[in-house]
């Protein structure tokens, strides 16, 4: 066994990387389609600690334990209950009484594994914490040599636990992220003891595992293109917990960084573009609510973020959330506050996840749209039954970061009772609307200029929907649903809010409701906000206002909300709707019915909105803005 205190750094692959091919199961080695990232690597020396940081980070996070805000995110370390606290807390500061409960829990405690099954994906988090324990404790001269074999040999058997246990798919090893996080800890534990000896399989054999298990196509099918996860924002964010320190590891292991793969590439992406400027999740499809997908605080650098880096650090949003309790040691070496360079547009197409996001800016005061089909391409039929919901074709609405139009969405598998279109805000057609699996494609999409837009296409109940989707002058929405039906049906369609009924701020007032929304930040405890959003519906629909519900939080009872409904009969139909967001103190925007069209009123101009020659047509009083959506 090398010595333990060697501090070294590896400068070139190559040069003290081990290339591992012959000793590997068959089972295990990477095709050569998924390119050379995938190939698996192993460095020939341990170095402790070097899995998320070393000697040469030591400065610099001394001083972040001393500056806000990363002082109080260090202070939330050390008095919480990772098995690592006290080994980090012995590395920084000198601390040896710290050293000694470390050296004393890892010597004397087994590896948590889930008690009843043996489940890998809870126990995941807390191998992981064992092995950068251990990584950081190595370092310590007073681990004598069988304390540092009880710990490998304990480390060692819990590996091949999961080493075998990826042989199949039982329960709490799932494809999606509950086998990503074991591969994680896996590939952790074989770069933390490279050089280990006397288990049935090689540490080389683990790291091989752990990147053909994350890759193999069962598993990366969760990863759509385009960047959608089919288990959600907050199961990306649960997932990375561990997935992305592994990535950072084993980018400073071995200098690949599979954040390169454009699959990897665009979910990171994806992920980013689904949040408020505060952080917020968006309330829709698959997605607990939560705020701040906390992975981004390891990604704000120029190292590990790369060109995605402005991005990441917009996405991580210190004021309001820090990192994850796992994430502080290595956010203390590498995150930074201010990251260089220029943000990418604010709208943006995800093209293979049919998903598009419409704002004009990055900022809190813009208003925001998501608005998406559904990706037809699923491998597996079955998986829309379990991770998809019936809400081809709805949309969601931000403005000053307050939710003002939104999915009542997921319970977090308390029960499927909210996957069924009567959720979403979707056209309801003879009381039904697309199911799970009824797939959506997003088509004329545009992202910059003064209108933003994009149609989505589905077909169901028999009946074809062209739901075209315009943010006009980054300030008011306009959704035009184009119906082509061969016989008379009942249309429902519908747009649900985040207030309660009876909210101060709510009216109906004959072809428009209005209500308030919540705040940014307290919508939680239901607490009022400062916007509120007025949706005129076409003269011919009769509009109310009706009683919904959600359970965006599964510790917290379901709440009840406020859903406007706009019905109609007829065979083929053209119905526009108008969304316009305002803050309650200084509204801005207001509108007028004129004939057959609506007119839009705003600070200093005047749109007329109406559709005609089977176009949207948008036409400003000054003639300044003059533009047709084709239907």
């Amino acid at each position: 066994m090398a010595d333990m205190t060697l501090v070294c750094r590896l400068a070139v692959l190559g040069a003290g990387l081990l290339v591992l091919a012959s000793s590997l199961a068959a089972d295990d080695v990477a095709p050569a389609e998924w390119g050379p990232l995938w190939q698996p690597r192993l460095p020939a020396r341990e170095l402790h600690p070097s899995l998320f940081f070393d000697e040469s980070d030591r400065g610099r996070m001394l001083e972040c334990t001393q500056t806000p805000p990363t002082d109080a995110w260090w202070k939330s370390f050390v008095g919480s209950g990772y098995r690592s606290a006290p080994a980090v807390a012995w590395w920084l500061l000198g601390d040896e009484a710290a050293a000694q409960r470390a050296r004393d829990d890892l010597v004397n405690n087994r590896i948590w594994r889930e008690e009843s099954h043996g489940y890998i994906e809870p126990s995941s988090h807390r191998l992981a914490d064992a092995v950068f324990a251990y990584d950081v404790l190595a370092a310590w001269p007073g681990l004598t040599a069988a304390d540092h074999k009880a710990i490998r040999d304990k480390i060692a058997a819990e590996v091949e636990y999961y080493y075998d246990t990826m042989d199949a798919v039982p329960g709490g090893c799932n494809y999606g992220n509950q086998r990503t996080l074991g591969c994680s800890a896996l590939g952790m534990a074989a770069l933390v003891l490279c050089e280990y000896s006397g288990s049935a399989h090689t540490p080389a054999q683990w790291l091989a595992r752990a990147l053909y298990q994350t890759r193999r196509d069962e598993n990366w099918w969760f990863f759509r293109p385009g960047g959608h996860f089919v288990e959600g924002l907050g199961y990306t964010s649960y997932m990375s917990c561990l997935f992305v320190p592994f990535v950072v590891a084993y980018e400073r292991a071995t200098g690949i960084y599979l954040f390169e793969d454009e699959r990897l590439r665009e979910w990171l992406t994806f992920a980013a573009y689904q949040t408020t400027a505060q952080g917020e999740y968006i309330p829709w499809g698959t997605c607990e609510s939560g705020r701040v997908v906390r992975h981004f605080a390891l990604l704000s650098n120029e190292r590990y973020g790369r060109d995605l880096a402005p991005l990441c650090n917009w996405a991580f949003n210190w004021h309001t959330a820090g990192p994850h309790g796992f994430h502080i040691p290595l956010a203390l070496a590498v995150w930074d506050q201010d990251v260089p360079g220029d943000m990418p547009p604010a709208s943006r197409d995800f093209d293979g996840s049919q998903t598009v996001v419409l704002k004009e800016n990055w900022g809190h005061d813009t208003v925001s749209v998501w608005f998406a089909g559904k990706d037809p391409t699923w491998p597996l039929q079955h998986r829309y039954s379990t991770y998809s919901q019936g809400n081809a074709g709805h949309f969601v609405i931000t403005a000053w970061d307050e939710f003002l139009a939104m999915d009542s969405g997921y319970d977090h598998w308390h029960s499927k009772d909210y996957y069924g279109p009567e959720f979403h805000n979707v056209l309801l057609v003879d009381g039904a609307g697309p199911q799970q699996d009824t797939t959506a494609v997003v088509s004329d999409v545009v992202t910059d200029g003064p209108v933003r837009h994009a149609t989505v296409t589905v077909t169901y109940q028999g009946v074809t929907i062209r739901r075209t989707l315009a943010l006009v002058r980054g300030r008011y929405v306009l959704v035009v649903d184009d119906v082509a039906a061969d016989a008379e049906h009942d249309y429902s369609w519908q747009v649900r809010s985040a207030c309660p009924p009876s909210s101060p701020g709510s009216s109906l007032e004959g072809r428009a409701v209005t209500w308030p929304g919540l705040d940014a930040l307290g919508w939680r405890e239901l607490k009022p906000g400062r916007t509120g959003l007025t949706t005129i519906a076409p003269e011919f629909t009769q509009l109310s206002v009706e009683q919904g519900r959600w359970r965006p939080i599964s510790s917290k009872p379901e709440f009840n909300n406020q859903v406007a409904v706009a019905r109609w009969r007829a065979a083929s139909t053209v119905a526009l709707f108008a969304l316009l967001p305002n803050l309650q103190d200084a509204p801005d925007l207001s509108w007028e019915a004129k004939e057959d069209r609506l007119q839009i009123i705003g600070p200093g101009w005047t749109d007329h909105v109406g559709v005609a020659d089977d176009a949207l047509a948008i036409r400003s009083d000054d003639g300044a803005l003059d533009y047709r959506v084709p239907l």
